[in-house]
C-alpha cells in the first residue's frame, strides 16, 4: 500500500499512475484478506469488483480518444487539459471514475472501501485500519491533481495547449455509456452489490 501510493504521487505518466494506485488498491484488498474473517473475505471481494468497474470505466475512455494529429492516445496527464475542450462529457466521465478510485463519497469507492476498513475494525486490526485510512487520504492527492486537470486548469494555457481529438464511434460510446451507468447505480445502492456477494457465495459455497 505505501509503496503504491507515495509512487503514484511523482508520477507524470497516466498509465504508470494508474499502475501504481492499482498496487495500492490491491494492498486494501490484501489488508481485508488477511483479516480471516468471513466479512473480511466479502469486503475484499466487493472491493475488487468496484474496482474494476471504476478501472474499465477509466480506460474505457482513455483507450478510446484519440488526438487528431497524429492518432496518438493519452499518455501524460497534462494530457488531459485538452479533453474539456473537445469533448466536456468524456471529462467529466473521467472525473466520475478517478474518485470512485479515489473512495470519496458518495462514489462507489467510498463504500468499498469504508467495508474494509469496518472489517479491519471487527478483527481487532486497528493499526492497519489507522493505516489504510491515512493512506487514502494521502492518495486523494494525485486523484485531485488528475481532477484539477481535467476541470479546474488555467484557461488560458488550456487554450495553448489545446489539441482536439477524434470523435467516438457509436460503439466506444455506447460502451462508456454502460459501464458509467453501472457504477451510477452503484451510488444509490451502495451495499446492493455486497449483499449480492453475501448471497451467491452463501449459495454455493456455504
Amino acid at each position: 500500500m505505501i509503496f503504491g501510493v507515495f509512487g503514484a504521487i511523482y508520477q507524470t505518466r497516466i498509465y504508470r499512475l494508474i499502475a501504481y494506485s492499482s498496487i495500492a488498491n490491491m494492498g486494501y484488498v490484501l489488508a481485508s484478506l488477511c483479516t480471516c474473517s468471513y466479512f473480511g473475505i466479502m469486503a475484499s471481494m466487493n472491493y475488487t469488483l468496484v474496482y474494476l468497474l471504476s478501472l474499465i470505466q477509466l480506460f474505457s475512455v482513455l483507450i478510446s480518444v484519440r488526438f487528431i494529429r497524429n492518432s496518438s492516445k493519452i499518455r501524460n496527464i497534462v494530457d488531459l487539459v485538452s479533453l474539456y475542450n473537445s469533448n466536456p462529457w468524456l471529462s467529466w466521465i473521467l472525473v466520475f471514475s478517478i474518485l470512485s478510485l479515489a473512495g470519496i463519497p458518495p462514489f462507489p469507492g467510498f463504500s468499498a472501501k469504508f467495508l474494509i476498513v469496518r472489517a479491519l475494525i471487527l478483527s481487532e486490526n486497528y493499526i492497519i485500519a489507522v493505516c489504510v485510512v491515512c493512506l487514502s487520504v494521502i492518495s486523494c492527492a494525485y486523484y485531485i491533481r488528475l481532477v484539477r486537470l481535467l476541470l479546474f486548469w488555467n484557461k488560458d494555457f488550456a487554450y495553448k495547449s489545446s489539441r482536439e481529438f477524434v470523435p467516438l464511434t457509436e460503439t466506444q460510446a455506447a460502451l462508456i455509456s454502460l459501464i458509467t451507468i453501472v457504477n451510477l447505480v452503484l451510488i444509490f445502492l451502495p451495499y446492493e452489490l455486497f449483499d449480492f456477494i453475501i448471497s451467491i457465495f452463501n449459495l454455493y459455497w456455504w
